[in-house]
């Protein structure tokens, strides 16, 4: 039927097309796209005319959904995008892409200007970097689960590449400064000299962090919780834990903060424990040993 595009499928895709358009106008929204969705198989030809219809009834459905059991509405979700993305360019086209199908003055059908206003608001929080950066934080704190465990994809890929039995290197944090450090993994366990505060430290894995950082300075967050009292689905659970994922915390940094993270490490405090120092600028590991 794909492939055919024969008379006869074509008159059974505009069946379905004035049924879709009958099922949108009366606020049907999933009907309509079932709908669309039969005429683009039967005669994929008319798939524009289907285009339309797939535009108001995939917003208008997005509209009526939250995030969770809070009240944000779901901005990603009406742009048809991943949420968190900190793509601006895909953004933009994703977009453009659906202000040209619903723009009244080409599509005629009903609810049009309702979803095209949907469209734009979802723009206006996503285009804006400060709107988006608190859009993100709340976004991130109601998908805060039971226990303080967050469901986000991004987390959750994030955990299970830290624990990947095939990694190289290993996530570490100096208890100090609380900057965070990648090593092979055959320095696990070794105590290391942190190359911000110059303190020694030993290097106890943790959770990968969730993005990278491009060389930028990113600052993570995670919740943590004393329970009063644990669930036998919790007991049941091994992957249960008062502590939860680390995820990205959008802070607006000072001018002296931002001197500060660029001032070079200080070499006024020593250690006399050993400790293993790995240059990024060398080729060569330093062994110290002051005792």
């Amino acid at each position: 039927m794909v492939g055919g595009g024969g008379g006869n499928n074509r008159e059974e895709a505009d069946q379905w097309l004035v049924t879709s358009e009958k099922l949108l106008a009366s606020s049907d929204f999933h009907g309509a796209k079932t709908f669309a969705i039969r005429a683009c198989e039967a005669d994929p030809s008319r798939a524009d005319s289907a285009d339309y219809i797939l535009a108001i009834s995939d917003t208008l459905i997005a509209g009526e959904s939250t995030v969770g059991d809070s009240k944000l509405p779901d901005w990603y979700s009406i742009l048809r995008l991943t949420r968190l993305i900190q793509n601006p360019e895909h953004i933009a086209t994703q977009y453009r892409r659906l202000a040209l199908l619903l723009n009244p003055n080409v599509n005629h059908l009903a609810f049009a200007d309702q979803s095209l206003k949907l469209v734009s608001d979802a723009w206006r929080v996503l285009s804006d970097p400060p709107t988006k950066s608190m859009y993100d934080r709340e976004l991130q704190l109601s998908q805060i689960g039971q226990f303080g465990q967050p469901h986000s994809p991004i987390q959750s890929q994030a955990k299970s590449v830290s624990e990947s039995p095939m990694a190289t290197s290993f996530w570490t944090a100096c208890p100090y400064c609380f900057a965070l450090f990648e090593y092979p993994k055959d320095y696990e366990e070794c105590r290391f000299r942190c190359q911000l505060c110059r303190r020694a430290f030993e290097a106890v894995t943790m959770q990968t962090p969730p993005v990278d950082s491009n060389g930028q300075c990113v600052y993570f967050c995670s919740w943590a919780m004393f329970p009063l009292g644990v669930s036998n689905h919790a007991k049941a659970s091994s992957a249960w834990s008062p502590i939860s994922s680390l995820f990205v915390c959008p802070v607006q940094k000072s001018s002296d903060e931002e001197a500060t993270m660029k001032a070079p490490p200080r070499n006024d405090i020593a250690d006399d424990d050993k400790y293993v120092a790995i240059s990024d600028d060398d080729i060569y590991i330093a062994i110290s040993d002051d005792d």
